[in-house]
């Protein structure tokens, strides 16, 4: 995910781009880059921390 901020006379989107074996795309609707961002929100909080890094 690309966050471009809230600056500037004219803010850009936030903006997902994703890639598979066929090609690539660019997503910056509000409800495609709210998905992306809760699935990103979900990995996180599944990931290991470094003091509780499974080994």
């Amino acid at each position: 995910m690309f966050d471009f901020g809230e600056h500037g006379v004219h803010p850009k989107p936030s903006t997902v781009y994703t890639e598979a074996a066929t090609g690539a795309v660019y997503l910056d609707k509000t409800n495609e880059v709210a998905a992306y961002e809760a699935i990103w929100a979900s990995v996180e909080e599944l990931a290991l921390d470094e003091d509780n890094h499974g080994t």
